[in-house]
């Protein structure tokens, strides 16, 4: 995909309503269960303490971000989400962060010891331009 097209695609997705299933939430959980071949369930608005959606079966967690580029992620705030998705389901084996903004070299780093400590696969799926995300 060119750059031109990529930019176009990231600027819909930041258009679109942040929440819901008609939202980028939606959205993310709708590409996540075709790709899996699995249902995955979107919480409801408010306080979402195992994440904006997960799969039935348990073991797929989402966390959807629909982030400005010059919005800066609350890696304090991520990190607590993951801990608390872990103890509420003892059955997560993946977390799915899903932004519309790239992830810097620290918060990539932090995601990757994170997953060491936990044994937690974590996958991202952001916007970049020059290399390929985990998508």
């Amino acid at each position: 995909m060119s750059h031109d097209k990529m930019n176009q695609l990231i600027e819909a997705l930041r258009g679109m309503t942040a929440s819901g299933e008609n939202g980028f939430e939606g959205l993310i959980a709708a590409l996540l269960g075709k790709l899996l071949d699995e249902e995955f369930v979107v919480a409801r608005s408010g306080s979402q303490p195992g994440g904006d959606a997960r799969s039935v079966s348990g073991v797929v967690t989402m966390q959807a971000k629909r982030y400005q580029e010059t919005t800066s992620f609350n890696l304090n705030e991520i990190e607590g989400e993951i801990h608390h998705c872990i103890r509420l389901n003892k059955e997560l084996q993946c977390y799915v962060l899903a932004t519309t903004r790239s992830l810097d070299e620290q918060a990539d780093d932090r995601l990757t010891k994170i997953s060491n400590e936990t044994g937690l696969d974590i996958v991202v799926l952001d916007h970049r331009i020059n290399e390929l995300s985990d998508l």
